[in-house]
């Protein structure tokens, strides 16, 4: 299992509320916050700069992070077959150290971005792709194990 957070605000942690990818405050117990990066497949599928492609699927709903079809769309959430690998579950991100880009495996210049109408990234902050690299903190992401010294 494992955590993703945004640099804008390690406090928050990607979460589903009310069938909809957000930002909340980070909680181990929520189990919401719990997701599962499927790696299998990323020996044999990479995006056009060779990394491996993963799936990011939740624990409790067992649905996986669908591409949107489009710039400043909303992720969503699409039921996860590892048997049936859809090209909408598919995401890479750069490689780094510490926080990282995650973006779509088949375009990747679409990056994950957190956005929040009051600009504070607070609770509820929406997670939508978003092409215009601004190599902010807003597209800046960790993926953690829940057993490791991040603070939760």
């Amino acid at each position: 299992m494992v955590r993703i957070y945004c640099q804008a605000n390690k406090d928050l942690s990607i979460t589903i509320r009310n069938g909809n990818v957000v930002l909340a405050p980070a909680d181990s117990n929520d189990y919401y916050q719990h997701w599962i990066k499927d790696m299998s497949y990323g020996d044999k599928v990479k995006d056009a700069n060779g990394f491996p492609a993963f799936a990011l699927v939740n624990r409790v709903t067992g649905e996986a992070f669908q591409n949107p079809a489009g710039e400043n769309q909303e992720v969503t959430l699409v039921p996860y077959n590892p048997n049936q690998l859809e090209d909408t579950v598919k995401w890479t991100e750069v490689s780094s150290t510490g926080f990282r880009i995650i973006r779509i495996a088949n375009t990747t210049s679409l990056n994950l971005t957190a956005v929040d109408s009051n600009f504070n990234f607070s609770d509820s902050a929406k997670i939508i792709v978003q092409m215009k690299s601004v190599n902010a903190a807003v597209q800046r992401w960790n993926i953690v194990p829940y057993n490791s010294s991040v603070p939760m």
